[in-house]
């Protein structure tokens, strides 16, 4: 193969392994409740059993020693406890972001220790079981866990979140239909397939607001549904920066776009990546 057909093999390679990033970065997910109480059930029993096998494993230890053993179980017991918190705040709907920090925290102190130490041990076996639970947990709620800090402050829509998100989306929409079949007649700078186009998109959001309400337990959290609810919300918004038009159906719409953005953000993308 010559220098020049390389080069340009390579740059294409590049570009459709770009591409395919960005698109599966876009991809909306949300994990479902049902899901999280399940990971954080699996957590808190990786915990417990990874407590147990410490406990043998400072117990026969000789190269510990001092009060470097009685620190890390401190920080094991922190940890343990701090999930139990968490696992007790999600069943009872009231998690706060600082309490999925603490968990990080007391598993990023552990985390340091096992770097240290051990090796080929049953406490080192439990402890990866007890991380690959934590990442998930990490991912459910838009942060990355490096072993060692968090990407940004922990963040998760709830299923009671987004369906009260969608019904103010649907409530909003049909007033905002109102007043466009209102306005329409007397607007004359508007063409009537753009009329029509705009018609499809409110009845579109309309309609996958209520999908989408009833598929928020599903694998994907929902997010089925969300591409074409925004798809159709950015087919409005051009529309309204294109056309000046009356104050009531501005506000409509400014209401239903600012939840738009909240409902992309819980699904880990944004209404502008809809645009290209």
């Amino acid at each position: 193969m010559s220098r020049s057909m390389y080069c340009v093999t390579t740059v294409v390679s590049i570009c459709i392994t770009s591409f395919a990033l960005t698109a599966q970065a876009q991809q909306p997910f949300r994990m479902p409740d049902k899901q999280v109480q399940s990971q954080l059930n699996r957590l808190a029993s990786a915990t417990k059993r990874y407590r147990n096998a410490m406990n043998d494993a400072l117990g026969k230890s000789s190269s510990i020693q001092g009060g470097s053993d009685e620190r890390a179980m401190q920080n094991v017991e922190n940890l343990e406890s701090s999930t139990t918190r968490l696992k007790e705040q999600f069943e009872n709907k009231r998690v706060t972001s600082t309490t999925v920090q603490d968990v990080i925290r007391n598993a990023s102190n552990v985390n340091s220790y096992m770097t240290r130490n051990f090796g080929r041990s049953r406490a080192d076996e439990e402890w990866a079981e007890v991380k690959k639970n934590l990442e998930t947990l990490a991912q459910s709620y838009n942060v990355r866990w490096q072993g060692s800090y968090l990407s940004s402050r922990p963040y998760r829509m709830t299923n009671g979140q987004v369906s009260s998100l969608l019904e103010r989306i649907k409530t909003d929409a049909e007033q905002y239909r109102k007043d466009m079949k209102t306005l329409f007649p007397i607007e004359r700078s508007v063409d009537r397939q753009t009329r029509d186009s705009i018609n499809r998109a409110i009845r579109n959001i309309i309609d996958r607001s209520s999908r989408m309400r009833g598929r928020l337990n599903d694998d994907d959290g929902g997010a089925g549904q969300l591409n074409e609810l925004m798809r159709s919300g950015v087919t409005i918004d051009r529309f309204m920066q294109r056309n000046r038009l009356t104050g009531q159906v501005q506000a409509d719409w400014s209401r239903i776009r600012r939840n738009l953005s909240d409902l992309a953000r819980g699904y880990k993308v944004s209404l502008q990546s809809y645009r290209s």
